[in-house]
């Protein structure tokens, strides 16, 4: 179980500062005493929130304090009783992460768009009839960006010089609701950037549930070289170590048996047959790559590449360092998190070998409600059984780190940069 924040060992530096050298960018934060749990187990089955009708728009009683619902129907917590219903504790919204401001509701008509051929891009219909231009960079958002289906999205702010923008799109998607049978319906935060801003902000505020001794970080540099790649977070300490962070953004969640949507057969469902059922976060989530084998053969690099960097110890400069992975569980319905083995086993088992080897493994979820987002619970990390019953392939694992290392579609900016130095 991961040690939450003791407000007794808050940090002693007076502040933290966010530097990000590839956007040349630094940002310093007044650093808040750190912060007690705010969060109950995941496990501990409770009645279901009700349904208030409110919409997932700003408004000024929203600063009231957060109730963990956010649409007509769309609850973030069910009861653990039999017949499918989701068995997560009720959502419990800590401290605000991060305000998106006034978001605008809109119906999917299509995606891809009938004007626009990208499956990045969506027809979406607002509630005055008018459609507009969506950009839906996470494409159909593990099966929350449908035709029919609500979305959440920002408005394009115009051009600083009054100059008219080339970008097609006038949204971007950034919440979607996932639509359940048993009428559990969630609110899931589907922008792939949001896992890194909220990660940030929690950061900022000494929330994340890491040991004692390691909440005492005094620096956070973003972006940082690690291994053949960069790291997202470097926690940065007094004595001159560091804890290196990956953030993973999951949104999707599983199944029961009997109680599934219908979807197009490309967009892929998993299902648990558990008796009681309890709603379990998932990532990744998705088809294989044919060449590959897996889903992502860079987040497989970045467990590999973490791993061996938390067993040396040391970065190449000659830090110290710890290496940790923190999944964003977007999501407020879930009672556990599990690396899903039936789309990538390779990554399941990576998880699993970073976590024996003590890479520390975080999953946490997020309350979204009129436009923010609250930090929720620490979830369990759980493995399936076939994850624990066999070790790594290795022999598939050295394909995919080649397969990386060589892809001209994951290697094209080094090799941009390259082909510009033999000029």
């Amino acid at each position: 179980a991961t040690q939450m924040c003791n407000s007794s060992q808050g940090p002693v530096a007076p502040s933290v500062v966010v530097d990000c050298p590839a956007k040349r960018r630094r940002r310093s934060h007044a650093a808040p005493t750190c912060t007690a749990a705010h969060t109950a187990a995941a496990n501990n089955g409770a009645v279901a929130s009700a349904s208030t009708g409110q919409r997932l728009i700003q408004s000024p009683a929203a600063a009231a304090g957060p109730a963990p619902v956010g649409l007509p129907g769309c609850v973030h917590a069910a009861s653990g009783s039999s017949g499918g219903s989701a068995g997560a504790s009720s959502a419990t919204a800590g401290p605000l992460l991060l305000d998106l401001g006034q978001l605008v509701v809109g119906e999917v008509l299509q995606r891809p768009s009938a004007t626009v051929k990208t499956p990045y891009v969506a027809d979406v219909q607002l509630s005055d009839g008018s459609e507009v231009l969506a950009h839906t960079p996470s494409l159909d958002g593990a099966g929350t960006i449908l035709p029919g289906r609500h979305v959440y999205m920002t408005a394009h702010a115009a051009k600083a010089d009054g100059k008219q923008s080339t970008v097609k799109t006038t949204h971007s998607v950034q919440v979607a609701e996932d639509v359940r049978l048993d009428g559990t319906n969630a609110l899931v935060g589907i922008h792939p950037n949001l896992a890194e801003k909220l990660a940030e902000s929690a950061m900022q505020q000494y929330l994340l549930p890491l040991p004692p001794a390691l909440q005492r970080y005094t620096n956070v540099q973003q972006q940082q070289k690690a291994g053949t790649g960069r790291v997202d977070f470097a926690l940065c300490y007094p004595d001159g170590s560091r804890l290196l962070l990956e953030v993973k953004n999951a949104v999707c969640a599983d199944y029961p048996q009997g109680l599934l949507p219908s979807r197009p057969k490309k967009i892929k469902m998993y299902i648990s047959a558990a008796q009681p059922y309890t709603r379990t976060a998932l990532f990744p989530h998705g088809k294989l790559n044919k060449q590959s084998g897996v889903v992502s053969d860079r987040a497989i690099k970045h467990l590999h590449e973490l791993t061996q960097l938390h067993q040396t110890g040391q970065d190449s400069e000659g830090r110290p360092v710890k290496c940790a992975v923190l999944f964003i569980v977007n999501r407020s319905d879930c009672a556990a998190f599990r690396p899903c083995e039936e789309a990538d086993m390779v990554f399941a088992r990576m998880v699993l070998r970073a976590q024996q080897a003590g890479v520390l493994v975080l999953a946490h979820d997020i309350v979204w409600q009129d436009g923010k987002a609250y930090w929720g619970r620490s979830l369990p990390v759980v493995y399936g059984p076939e994850v624990r019953a066999a070790d790594v392939d290795e022999a598939h694992l050295e394909a995919v780190l080649h397969f990386n290392a060589t892809n001209p579609r994951t290697r094209w900016k080094k090799a941009k940069k390259q082909k510009g130095g033999a000029d």
